[in-house]
């Protein structure tokens, strides 16, 4: 029976390419739902749980930027952290603090300084992202990377389909209680992912040679080698205009992450609720379009496909806007937006990995992150600050960092003919 029905089955080529992944990144993808979907449950609530425990739209703001703080800091240290302790251990140490422990504390917050503290591990991630994006990339064959990310999207979009799980919970419980349960299971599941991942891959060739390079370098000494990295990063095409799309997609997530919920609630004023109902949509448009039109965009130039997205996101701000005359606009934001995703994030990560020097990799993403953090970290209080004013003008400043994006991604030249065709 098996057999007979074989043929009538859809053979999906992203699916039939991403079953071809082997070593490092196919036991990440495979980890990957314990972290993604109790996320998926509790991100559409979370400034809404601040907000209900009695913080303002800039206290949520001051939160942002301790966290970005944080990551700052993890950013400058972790390029040293990864090549002292390797990619496997420190994803291993740093995942567990910056989802464990955070979200421990975040399930007893009382008030604003629990969030502030919470907020200062969970930034611990950037140490583990830069473990993590060596034990993938320096472990995955070049032309397969676009590809191995594109799989982790798919996984983090669809874990979104067990929003209706934490609908449930805030109908039964209220958002608090309800809060308090997701970020608590979330401690157990996502220190699981780490611990697994770590047990079923392996050190990297790199990894391991980097190891054995730094083994008797003080770490002062490796703090003084971030001069000639820094010069590395300005002074190369490719790594400067990859610093630059870090940098605007980290701002445009700081706005779409922790005000877009409190735009629909407090400025629409629609139900709590719709929050979720919005995840689920917002993944299965996204899921839709990476298996029918990514296989195709991943063959193209990241010029057209990154100045497209922009151009996306522009039209879903500005839809967005204009949902307080019509919801048929937030309808408009939800399709235009996940499409925009589709097209920026994993081209944004394959880019991360390709546009840098395999044998400073660590360092330099550690260097490109400090700076990217430097410049962002000042954004998650000015745009609670702009939000306190009028819950429209994050979004306004969001069309404008994407418009320079797009030139900045059409008119800066890599210098290197594997960087202007990737």
């Amino acid at each position: 029976m098996k057999t007979a029905f074989r043929p009538a089955l859809p053979q999906n080529k992203l699916f039939s390419a991403l079953k071809q992944l082997r070593g490092n990144a196919r036991y990440a993808i495979l980890c990957e739902p314990l972290y993604s979907i109790l996320s998926a449950l509790y991100l559409p609530y979370a400034s809404l749980y601040m907000h209900e425990l009695g913080l303002t739209d800039g206290q949520i703001g001051h939160t942002v930027t301790v966290g970005l703080i944080s990551q700052l800091a993890g950013a400058f240290l972790g390029g040293i952290v990864v090549d002292k302790l390797g990619r496997r251990r420190t994803n291993l140490i740093f995942d567990v603090a910056a989802y464990g422990i955070s979200s421990l504390l975040l399930a007893f917050a009382q008030g604003f300084w629990w969030f502030a503290v919470a907020m200062a591990f969970n930034g611990m991630w950037q140490v583990s992202s830069n473990a993590w994006n060596g034990l993938i990339g320096e472990d995955t064959p070049p032309e397969q990377l676009s590809l191995a990310y594109t799989g982790f999207y798919i996984i983090s979009q669809g874990a979104s389909f067990f929003a209706p799980v934490s609908i449930l919970l805030v109908q039964c419980l209220s958002l608090v209680p309800a809060m308090r349960a997701l970020y608590f299971v979330a401690a157990l599941t996502q220190s699981a992912k780490a611990i697994l991942l770590y047990r079923f891959t392996r050190e990297t060739p790199m990894g391991l040679q980097r190891m054995e390079e730094t083994k008797h370098i003080s770490w002062f000494g490796m703090l003084q080698s971030y001069r000639g990295v820094l010069r590395q990063v300005f002074r190369t095409p490719a790594t400067f205009l990859l610093l630059s799309i870090i940098v605007i997609v980290n701002v445009i997530t700081v706005i779409t992450n922790n005000f877009f919920s409190l735009y629909i609630t407090q400025t629409l004023c629609l139900p709590d609720t719709l929050a979720g109902y919005i995840s689920i949509i917002r993944a299965a448009l996204m899921i839709l379009f990476m298996f029918s039109f990514q296989n195709r965009v991943n063959s193209l130039p990241y010029r057209p496909v990154l100045s497209a997205g922009m151009g996306i996101y522009i039209a879903a701000f500005l839809s967005l806007i204009c949902s307080k005359f019509s919801l048929v606009g937030l309808g408009a934001y939800i399709l235009l937006e996940a499409v925009a995703f589709a097209f920026v994030s994993p081209r944004k990560d394959a880019l991360l990995t390709l546009f840098v020097d395999k044998h400073d990799r660590s360092r330099i993403f550690g260097m490109i992150f400090v700076i990217t953090l430097g410049c962002t970290s000042p954004f998650g209080s000015f745009i609670g600050s702009l939000s306190d004013s009028n819950r429209e003008y994050p979004f306004f400043l969001a069309i404008g960092l994407c418009a320079v994006c797009a030139l900045l991604v059409l008119l800066v030249r890599t210098g290197s003919r594997e960087g202007d065709s990737a």
